[in-house]
């Protein structure tokens, strides 16, 4: 869920920051070092507020989990401090499916509902159910998918800062997780395709990393921003690797 945007950005930023440093230093301290002193720059394309605004429309009930702030609801402060602190500090060795799993089992959240998208994905898109079901697991999802006004909204969070750093120039590595990845790819294929973006067209994200990504699902591909485009017009041509 989303954090509060009465707190600093910064301090956002800090939050998945550290988890990308925790995980570098598992395989790379230099480069680690280089992310932590800012050398290499980190920004966050942040839009869970918008999502949060989504899930408590398809399921009201959450809202008593939540805190009140300017007639929107968050998670109280701090809610995901302590399993933070515990991940990072569980040895690399240690991350195993076994323990991944072990971790689930202690949570009364809806995390089986990965693993049921997960089967059923292929199964629901040839009876026809799939977008049916995405509404109702992932109702965030769905509307970044179905609704122009919502995809735009959240690809907004995305454009201003990767079009500012294309156009200063910068070595860009856009990393992105899960419903991320399609917010990505739209965003890329915009950029690299639309006549307004034209200033952006010649300039090549260096490196995209997808983690998680439900771009092979057959619903998402179809719900694409280049879904109905001939073939010669499918598909961002501006990332480098």
């Amino acid at each position: 869920m989303a954090v509060p945007p009465s707190l600093p950005k910064l301090k956002r930023t800090a939050w998945c920051a550290g988890a990308l440093t925790a995980g570098l230093e598992r395989v790379d301290v230099p480069a680690a070092d280089k992310f932590r002193t800012g050398e290499v720059a980190f920004t966050l394309a942040y839009y869970g507020d918008i999502n949060n605004r989504i899930m408590l429309e398809a399921e009201p009930h959450r809202k008593d989990f939540m805190r009140d702030l300017d007639g929107q609801r968050y998670e109280p402060d701090g809610s995901y401090d302590q399993d933070m602190a515990t991940l990072v500090a569980r040895p690399t060795e240690r991350n195993t499916r076994e323990e991944y799993r072990s971790l689930l089992d202690q949570y009364t959240d809806r995390q089986y509902w990965d693993e049921l998208a997960r089967i059923m994905s292929p199964i629901a898109f040839g009876s026809g159910l799939s977008e049916r079901g995405a509404k109702k697991l992932l109702p965030d999802l769905a509307a970044y998918l179905t609704s122009r006004v919502v995809g735009s909204e959240i690809r907004d969070r995305l454009q201003r800062p990767l079009k500012q750093a294309l156009l200063d120039g910068d070595e860009v590595c856009l990393v992105s997780h899960s419903m991320g990845c399609i917010v990505s790819y739209d965003v890329l294929w915009k950029f690299s395709r639309m006549s307004e973006y034209r200033e952006v067209r010649d300039h090549k994200v260096s490196l995209w990393l997808t983690l998680g990504s439900p771009l092979g699902d057959a619903w998402v591909q179809d719900n694409l921003y280049d879904s109905d485009e001939p073939e010669d017009g499918k598909y961002p041509n501006n990332i480098g690797r």
